[in-house]
């Protein structure tokens, strides 16, 4: 899980940077509404990548690694800290995105506290609200968008400058624009300690009030241009600095900035080839990613290995033997599934093997292990010899009848 929200959150923050330049770059040539189409890249990478994660393909039985190298020593009861440390930083990773998400519903619901419902008044089938903060009109909620004014809204805008407001809002829930926020916070919340996200965030939304502008202003005139600017300043006087805030008009230098550039745009045929080399080039980004994490056959390293108890009768009896198991690995790095494939005798080293393999550990990691192989040899001196059959990959451990203590003779795992 770590190292997945570690891969895409460097993919993701250079996408933000990516799309950061680009938009500075290419607005006025292309304009506002069409720079900001780029910006579903994010959360699109995000699916790609959750899907690369969760739908692990099945790794084909003729391949093997190599897992982890021991040398011939006493392998007691040990218990690595990388297993606790993966632990903590997903438990760290949880209590931020508990904490992000608090502090989110609770401005959420201060925001909410100064809207007053206006019950069955509706205004072109969206809901109406009034508000007594702030200086111009917004829309808010993703099942059922409310469109919230605020009681001066007659006194402070002309009646043209009410209709270009109002039409701001009313594009914004038309292209679906609350729930593409709604995804961005949860994809903050999500890498919330990434700051790219949150910067990128910032960005995000001032591209789509900008969309948003272009899009009201197409087809006016200088004059109507002039009062939708005009009436833009004095909404910004009263915006509020919240992640939830709707109020994204900036201050007044950066509001001219934009009436200049809606100004200044022109269509450009350069657009759709663009358009295409950045599709092509974060495809293929994509794709590596995706490649890149589903690492055929990897395998993670034993953290704690049980030893093997040999067992008193076979000792007594001065039996030799071994026993084969096959067994599977969690994303944790537990074990389950342990199961007899092979032993010499029949039924005499099995309970103990079993018993011993299903309590080892291996560092947790992004998929899990399917029939993994182990050979445990029962020897009753560490310099008796036992001839073994060949089982090409598979980790061969001994087992020491006198001081009852696991040697790793040749550490391969054998993975199918």
């Amino acid at each position: 899980m770590i190292n997945w929200l570690i891969d895409q959150s460097v993919l993701l923050s250079l996408l933000i940077v990516s799309l950061i330049l680009f938009t500075r770059l290419s607005n006025k040539a292309l304009g506002a509404t069409n720079t900001y189409a780029f910006w579903s890249l994010i959360p699109l990478s995000s699916l790609i990548g959750g899907i690369a994660h969760f739908v692990q393909p099945q790794v084909s039985a003729d391949v093997y690694e190599v897992i982890q190298k021991l040398p011939l020593v006493s392998l007691q009861n040990q218990t690595s800290p990388v297993y606790d440390y993966a632990n903590i930083l997903v438990y760290g990773w949880l209590v931020g995105v508990f904490m992000i998400s608090s502090i989110l519903t609770i401005n959420y619901r201060q925001f909410m506290k100064g809207i007053e419902k206006l019950e069955g008044n509706t205004h072109r089938g969206y809901k109406n609200a009034i508000t007594h903060e702030g200086k111009t009109p917004f829309v808010i909620g993703l099942i059922s968008p409310m469109l919230v004014v605020p009681k001066q809204f007659e006194k402070l805008y002309s009646p043209i400058q009410q209709q270009l407001l109002i039409r701001h809002e009313q594009i914004h829930i038309f292209r679906g624009d609350l729930w593409w926020n709604f995804t961005a916070i949860v994809l903050c919340s999500v890498f919330w300690f990434n700051p790219i996200m949150w910067i990128g965030y910032r960005y995000f939304r001032q591209q789509q009030e900008m969309a948003c502008d272009q899009s009201v202003l197409h087809n006016h005139t200088m004059m109507t241009r002039k009062q939708y600017a005009d009436a833009m300043i004095t909404a910004s006087a009263s915006c509020r600095s919240s992640i939830f805030s709707p109020l994204h008009y900036s201050e007044v230098n950066t509001m001219k900035q934009r009436i200049h550039a809606l100004k200044t745009h022109r269509k450009n045929k350069l657009f759709p080839v663009a358009l295409i080399m950045m599709l092509s080039t974060t495809s293929l980004a994509l794709a590596h990613t995706a490649i890149a994490g589903q690492k055929v056959g990897y395998t993670p390293s034993i953290i704690e290995r049980v030893a093997p108890v040999y067992p008193t009768e076979a000792a007594k009896n001065n039996l030799e033997g071994y026993v084969t198991v096959s067994f599977d690995v969690s994303e944790q790095g537990t074990v389950s599934n342990v199961r007899v494939l092979a032993s010499e005798p029949a039924d005499v080293f099995n309970s103990s093997a079993i018993d011993a393999v299903k309590q080892w550990r291996y560092t947790p990691s992004d998929q899990p292990i399917y029939d993994a192989l182990v050979q445990l040899d029962y020897k009753l001196s560490p310099d008796s010899t036992v001839v073994t059959p060949e089982y090409t990959g598979t980790e061969i451990v001994s087992v020491d009848s006198k001081n009852k203590k696991a040697l790793n003779d040749v550490s391969a795992i054998g993975v199918r």
